[in-house]
């Protein structure tokens, strides 16, 4: 793990009982925490059109943003 890095790893274990018998599967993923600047960037370099609105969950206090890309 490299501390001035923004990328991880996160693994998903899901356990699915179906008809009786258990089944694991494990899913894991690269993800990464940026700035904002850096994801509406990627996504206008990928062709599209980026916004960011406001976005209002009610149960959390937190200000929270939502990326719109349309495609240009």
């Amino acid at each position: 793990v490299d501390p001035s890095d923004n990328i991880f790893q996160r693994t998903f274990v899901y356990v699915v009982r179906e008809h009786g018998a258990v089944r694991t599967f494990v899913d894991t993923h690269t993800m990464g925490i940026f700035d904002l600047e850096v994801y509406v960037d990627a996504i206008e370099e990928a062709g599209f059109d980026a916004t960011v609105e406001a976005c209002e969950l009610s149960d959390l206090d937190h200000e929270w943003s939502v990326i719109i890309g349309k495609r240009i």
